[in-house]
């Protein structure tokens, strides 16, 4: 028969404390690691959602900045061809069926699908823009050999560059763009207006617009 004595008691209740311990610091340890690696994930996880989020908003940004220049050359070019044919009207000349040659956007891409995501109805728009000119050239070549209608593409050039300026403005309010300044705008602007007045005014980019 063993006896216990003070000693004993006391060396065991030493013996259970020290695994108590263990056990404890073990535990935490386990906890610890499972809280950093998580806290590692979360931070790793925002770093690369953050760094995607702004690659995206530049490949929007410059995409829209190549778009709303290409806008403005072709506005360029319709300011001066409706001066060109007021003149030829002027002169009895007749008018050829084409309109300005609008450059070709860039090729689809990542940078795209970013201009959408930022901004889904003026990228539909902007998109829509070249079939819009193609309606336009249709619809005057028909009125010239069909109805007589010589001077149709004076006013589809005029609505076309009009529109094209409207796009460039929307693009770079929409996109932190710096404003710019194009020669002989006002005027397009001003002839558009007095179109609107006429009670036979329409144009093939009105039809596109009800058509959509």
């Amino acid at each position: 028969m063993q006896f216990l004595t003070p000693y004993t008691t006391v060396a065991a209740t030493e013996i259970r404390m020290d695994d108590l311990h263990w056990t404890s610091v073990l535990k935490l340890a386990a906890t610890t690691g499972i809280f950093t690696t998580i806290l590692t994930l979360s931070v790793s996880w925002l770093r690369d959602w953050w760094r995607d989020k702004s690659r995206k908003k530049t490949e929007a940004t410059y995409l829209a900045l190549r778009l709303a220049v290409i806008l403005e050359q072709f506005v360029g070019q319709c300011a001066y061809r409706a001066w060109h044919d007021e003149v030829d009207l002027r002169e009895g000349r007749e008018l050829g069926y084409k309109l300005p040659t609008l450059t070709c956007y860039p090729p689809d891409a990542a940078d795209w699908k970013s201009f959408y995501e930022r901004n889904s109805k003026l990228a539909g728009q902007v998109l829509s823009f070249p079939n819009e000119i193609a309606s336009a050239e249709i619809l005057s070549q028909f009125q010239g050999t069909r109805e007589g209608n010589y001077f149709a593409s004076a006013n589809e050039v005029i609505v076309a560059g009009v529109k094209a300026w409207r796009l460039a403005q929307a693009l770079r309010k929409n996109y932190d763009l710096d404003a710019i300044v194009i020669p002989h705008v006002d005027s397009l602007e001003a002839a558009h207006k007095k179109l609107q007045k006429r009670d036979e005014y329409a144009t093939a980019f009105d039809d596109y617009a009800k058509a959509i």
